[in-house]
């Protein structure tokens, strides 16, 4: 299953990734409602093979998973991605340059689900490209209401 979004956001490509993926894990929660929390597992700043875990509210069930950066390209891309048994789950953000004070931002998500689960999928799909669509305004707001490059935004909830 891929589900895709995309939207134009005022601010340059390095602002935008700046709060999407170097701060991603301090704002994570403020643009996703259906994560409860979000911790990192490795030490540093996120990079390239950085680890951290997301408990998250996903088809009226609580789930817990482990995510790695698989790819890291400031400004441009950065991916995560979490496999089990059966699962195997793709983010993929591009931030492309429009002009200097405008980034198209896309979000992609690339879901190989396996047994009961897999059959269900195109059931929820239409209630996940919604959910992305949501996320991506809530993302929009954020780095459009930051105050540029230095800032160093906490989310709205205190974590």
């Amino acid at each position: 299953m891929r589900i895709e979004a995309s939207i134009e956001i005022d601010r340059g490509a390095a602002d935008v990734f700046r709060v999407t993926a170097t701060e991603h894990i301090a704002n994570h929660p403020s643009w996703d409602p259906a994560v409860s929390h979000i911790e990192p597992l490795s030490s540093g700043p996120l990079a390239l093979g950085s680890r951290f875990r997301i408990d998250r509210r996903t088809a009226g069930r609580q789930e817990a998973r482990v995510f790695e950066v698989t790819e890291w390209s400031p400004p441009a891309r950065f991916t995560i991605e979490t496999r089990s048994p059966g699962f195997h789950l793709r983010l993929i953000e591009r931030c492309e340059a429009e002009g200097e004070d405008r980034t198209r931002m896309t979000l992609i998500g690339e879901a190989e689900i396996g047994g009961l689960r897999g059959l269900l999928a195109p059931l929820v799909r239409r209630r996940q490209e919604l959910a992305l669509q949501g996320n991506l305004k809530r993302i929009k707001d954020m780095v459009e209401s930051s105050s540029g490059p230095s800032s160093s935004r906490t989310p709205a909830d205190g974590r």
